[in-house]
């Protein structure tokens, strides 16, 4: 009695982007994905044994392909089978062509011509387009049956054992169709059979051809530095990138697949309202840069979760008052429950300066503050509280 293996791991990447490609053969902006580490399916001889690996290549948390490797008995009759294919999921398609092979079948007790849908192996420079088939059916880079002759062990799939080149596919996005290549290798080292995912690109405009292997220049989206939580709503800093003229932010509800809330800012500062209190949410975030003049966005982040701000009535942000408002020399804080840590930070989340007040009220000293916008984060035994004030 075999024993089923499956394991199940999700990728999720990353994102760089990419915009290099050469003149007339490409336009549109290309995202670009180095897998680290490699993705790697395998199998040594177990029977019945399946190794599974995910590829959500634009990063909107489903998956998109999988790379699969199992050793099974296949349709040749009792012949064991190794096969490692590129699996399509949901309307995703993959570029393939017809292999055919002559195999022995021991149920007819003869040879029957068998035929496979592989993935149609791609070299570098060349252009993924609609000069190619694409199918939603399964694609073999490379499946070996096991037999007693040069007949009884054919082989489906353009890729050769030790070999590494590309795949082509059509990855559907809003219901229309971007071309990509995912750079596979099928191995044999020892006893055991491996199918590697390298790394993959596809095109951010629908419909747009792609150059095959071209690695565009990096623009990275910015890293998340601080999170401001304020009642029904959230500010989220990130660290700027040196190459980028402008920064995407999408955000919504976590586990509600609702459509996206979208924001567009020069700094890579976002403000949040408007928010259900007290509420997890889910957010990407994406840097545009310029290439020759022209902007290109280089693809979101993971996905990230913060909660927003309670908004319970009679709290201490109720009643916590600041004045004068704006401030010129001092602010004063009057707070009902007594402040333990008191911090002042900049508009971009720079911290200024902090204190351990331990009164209920207290006077900040702001007279050397560039006039502008700031921000107070008080901690009190019951609550944590953000509030905002301008100095002029």
């Amino acid at each position: 009695m075999s024993v089923k293996l499956t394991r199940n791991k999700k990728l999720m990447a990353y994102a760089a982007m990419a915009a290099a490609v050469p003149a007339g053969k490409v336009t549109g902006q290309v995202i670009y994905h180095d897998l680290d580490p490699d993705l790697i399916v395998e199998n040594s001889f177990c029977y019945g044994c399946t190794d599974v690996e995910y590829i959500d290549m634009d990063m909107d948390g489903s998956d998109d392909f999988a790379i699969v490797m199992f050793y099974d008995y296949g349709l040749s009759g009792y012949l064991p089978t190794h096969s490692a294919y590129l699996m399509p999921l949901g309307s995703n398609k993959v570029a393939y062509a017809i292999d055919s092979s002559t195999v022995w079948n021991y149920d007819l007790g003869g040879y029957v011509v068998m035929t496979e849908n592989v993935a149609q192996k791609l070299s570098f420079g060349d252009v993924v387009d609609t000069s190619y088939n694409f199918s939603t059916l399964n694609a073999v880079v490379r499946s070996y049956i096991e037999g007693y002759d040069e007949f009884t062990s054919p082989t489906f799939g353009q890729w050769a054992v030790n070999q590494t080149a590309y795949a082509g596919v059509q990855l559907m996005i809003d219901g229309e169709p971007h071309y990509g290549w995912i750079k596979l290798t099928h191995a044999h080292p020892g006893f055991d059979w491996q199918l590697s995912a390298l790394e993959y690109a596809y095109q951010a405009t629908a419909e747009t051809s792609l150059v095959v292997g071209e690695i565009p220049v990096s623009c990275d989206p910015p890293v998340l530095s601080s999170v401001i939580t304020l009642p029904g709503s959230m500010k989220l800093f990130f660290e700027p990138e040196a190459e980028a003229s402008q920064y995407k932010l999408r955000y919504r509800q976590a586990g509600v697949f609702e459509p996206w809330n979208k924001m567009n800012k020069p700094l890579p500062v976002f403000k949040l309202t408007g928010l259900e209190c007290a509420t997890t949410y889910e957010f990407q975030v994406g840097s545009v840069c310029l290439d020759d003049g022209t902007p290109v966005f280089g693809g979101w982040s993971e996905l990230a979760y913060e909660t927003s701000g309670d908004c319970r009535i009679g709290s201490v942000v109720d009643e916590l008052l600041l004045y004068p408002v704006p401030a010129g020399t001092d602010l004063h804080i009057e707070s009902p429950a007594v402040i333990s840590h008191l911090f002042l930070y900049a508009a971009d989340g720079r911290m200024i300066s902090s204190s351990a007040p331990d009164v209920n009220n207290c006077t900040l000293d702001v007279q050397m503050l560039q006039p502008g916008v700031y921000l107070l984060h008080l901690i009190t035994a019951e609550e944590v509280l953000w509030r905002e004030f301008t100095v002029e």
